[in-house]
């Protein structure tokens, strides 16, 4: 649902800058990640992880949800306007016929059902989420086993979304230069790499998958 309600909407409303648009929406996700980190941290440490679980899920769904209700145009069409602020419409070709640039390339939902990207692209993600939850839930056990302190891994793992934030706005301007595929997959490449310093020892092999990780 987050990935949706932040990546969608603005992605609606650009499509000349739709790469740096998305990237500053998805910034927040990674500041948010940080702070609470660390509030989330202390909070386990006090009150234990059961009841820091239910505050973050009352939190969510107390303001996140309503906020968007509130607050969120679906579309600038919706109000009124046209995509990138222009004057008139875009120009809209439907089914991947060729589309001008500033112009838009709309499926159906029919029609990308029937395309092999579709289940070539679901098909990788699902794969790629397997595996990189798995990772998410047994690299701090796994650190603590080997002797690296809670501390040192606190901070390792706060890093990660700084560099999130960081490569989002990077990847988000060369989304606008380059096919979005290759952007795309060179973040699965990145997240390869970063199991090489899981099988060194050490704190700072602890920063290395982190950094490379983000």
């Amino acid at each position: 649902g987050g990935q949706i309600l932040t990546g969608v909407p603005p992605a609606n409303w650009f499509i000349a800058k739709r790469g740096r648009a998305v990237s500053y929406a998805m910034t927040g996700g990674g500041l948010g990640t940080a702070s609470w980190v660390v509030i989330s941290s202390l909070l386990v440490t006090t009150i234990g992880w059961r009841t820091a679980w239910l505050m973050n899920a009352a939190l969510i769904a107390g303001t996140l949800v309503p906020l968007y209700g509130v607050l969120m145009r679906r579309r600038p069409e919706d109000i009124g306007l046209h995509p990138d602020g222009a004057a008139t419409a875009p120009v809209t070709s439907v089914g991947g016929a060729h589309a001008g640039h500033g112009d838009e390339v709309n499926f159906t939902l029919r029609q990308s059902m029937r395309t092999s990207a579709l289940w070539l692209i679901t098909a990788a993600f699902m794969l790629h989420t397997f595996a990189t939850n798995g990772i998410l839930f047994s690299r701090v056990p796994y650190w603590t086993e080997l002797g690296v302190s809670p501390r040192i891994i606190g901070v390792a793992v706060a890093s990660d979304p700084f560099v999130v934030m960081l490569f989002t706005l990077v990847f988000g301007y060369l989304a606008e230069r380059y096919p979005l595929r290759l952007i795309t997959a060179s973040g699965g490449v990145w997240r390869a790499l970063s199991m090489l310093p899981m099988l060194w020892p050490g704190s700072a092999a602890v920063f290395a998958h982190n950094i490379t990780w983000g």
